[in-house]
């Protein structure tokens, strides 16, 4: 299923690069991450770092496709690593829970005023070498992966793209189970930067105009 979508979202982006511009460009910011453990486990394993504890730095790549004067539809891809504290009652003190984070998502976005845009699309995140670390040690790595929602808004200052994203993940699914030490879908808030370049002029047919230059 996954596969497919992903297929079908290549074939559209293909065809849409034939007949208008597409902009390509990198981008670097703050992530912002709910993480919690399912309440099954409490006492036993507990994550206990708050979301402001979870800051971290993040970068990716943004590509937009303008499809009429007013909406684009964008593809993105952001990497980041998480940690958060964590404890245990078991007899081995836990100092913490880490992982690596991909998110990817297609999002739908709609310009109400020139260079402002809201948008809304489905995300497909990715977490790898999942453990809780030990004072001296790490634990077994686990993979995982979650699905949900990604809503934006962003703003062009000074040819620089500004965005607030705000991802809800509604599932998550670990590669190997039982996971010992699971983490519930999360929430991650996210302040992103990205310089976009034209890689692709608009054919003298095509009267699209970019909602955002």
């Amino acid at each position: 299923m996954k596969s497919n979508v992903f297929i079908i979202v290549v074939i559209f982006f293909l065809k849409n690069t034939l007949f208008s511009q597409t902009y390509i460009g990198p981008s670097l910011g703050i992530d912002l991450s709910q993480i919690s453990g399912p309440n099954e486990l409490k006492p036993y394993f507990e994550i206990t770092g708050s979301m402001l504890s979870t800051l971290s730095f993040s970068y990716g790549i943004l590509i937009e496709q303008p499809v009429t004067s007013k909406s684009i539809i964008s593809m993105r891809s952001i990497f980041t690593k998480k940690k958060s504290s964590a404890s245990t009652s078991g007899i081995v003190a836990i100092d913490k829970i880490q992982y690596f984070s991909n998110k990817n998502s297609i999002e739908f976005k709609y310009f109400p005023y020139k260079n402002w845009n809201v948008g809304a699309g489905f995300n497909v995140g990715f977490g790898r070498n999942q453990m809780v670390t030990y004072l001296s040690s790490s634990g077994q790595k686990y993979k995982f992966t979650e699905t949900g929602l990604v809503f934006s808004s962003g703003i062009i200052v000074n040819k620089i793209l500004l965005e607030l994203l705000y991802y809800h993940s509604f599932a998550l699914k670990y590669k190997i189970e039982p996971a010992l030490y699971k983490i519930e879908p999360t929430k991650s808030l996210v302040i992103s930067a990205s310089y976009l370049f034209k890689v692709r002029e608009k054919s003298k047919s095509q009267k699209i105009e970019c909602p955002r230059f």
